[in-house]
Parts: C-alpha cells; structure tokens; sequence
C-alpha cells in the first residue's frame, strides 16, 4: 500500500505510445515467466531422480513436476491482481494492465498497476491497495 498526498486538480499524465515501448512490454511480459520456470525446476533440481531424467537421459517429461509450482503461483497472483482489478471497477476508478516483476528467487516478484485516475478519497485508495494481498493470502 502507498499513500498519496496530491490536490484534487492533479490529473494523471498520459503519453503517447511508440514501437519501443511495445517491444519492452512485451520482454517485461515474458522475462517473468522465464524466471518462474527456472524457480520451478530449480526447486527439483537437486532431487537425483529429477536430475538424471533431465541431464543424463534427456527427457523432458521430468519437467511436468513443475507444473504445479508455475500454476500455482501464477494462480496467486492472477487472483491478487483481479482483486484488485474488481476493487477498482468498484470504486470507480482506472488502471492499468499490471507490469510483472521478474525474481529468480521467487520466479515472480509481484506487479505494478498503474492509477489512471485518481482515488477519490483515502478510504478507496486503501481498499484498492489492500484487496489484492488479502484475496491471495484467502486463497
């Protein structure tokens, strides 16, 4: 959660979008799904059984054990987001698609959403930021 002090006539500023920023967002879109699935396989990889299947025997069923890991976070922050995405739409205001952030050690660190409109007071401000950790810590 954060807290923003700014007088009701500031309004958020929009720019216009080119080529760049498409190609960044969509690296940034994937990047984290590439380090999810290396904190997925480096969790089995010290697991002899996964090792050899992987390593010794080139077999690329081994990696189906991490599957439940990869669907399972994905499913929490899916779930954490769309909190948020509701509260909004509740609340009357805007925002943006979120912005993952890659982790090696957790596969995906969370995301950024940003505000294209403006909280109409605290109390929906805190709503908006406190929906999305409590639906995923509920789920």
């Amino acid at each position: 959660p954060c807290v923003l002090a700014v007088p009701t006539s500031v309004k958020p500023v929009t720019r216009p979008r080119n080529a760049l920023v498409g190609i960044f967002r969509q690296f940034m879109m994937t990047w984290p799904l590439l380090t999810l699935f290396s904190f997925s396989v480096h969790s089995f990889a010290l697991n002899p059984n996964f090792f050899n299947a992987i390593v010794k025997r080139h077999d690329a069923r081994g990696l189906s054990v991490c599957a439940p890991i990869i669907l399972g976070v994905l499913g929490i922050q899916g779930i954490h987001e769309l909190a948020h995405w509701w509260m909004a739409r509740r609340r009357g205001m805007r925002i943006g698609w979120p912005f993952p952030i890659p982790s090696f050690e957790l596969g995906t660190f969370g995301s950024i959403t940003a505000l294209k409109s403006f909280p109409a007071n605290r109390t929906d401000l805190f709503d908006f930021s406190i929906s999305g950790p409590v639906a995923a810590a509920a789920s």
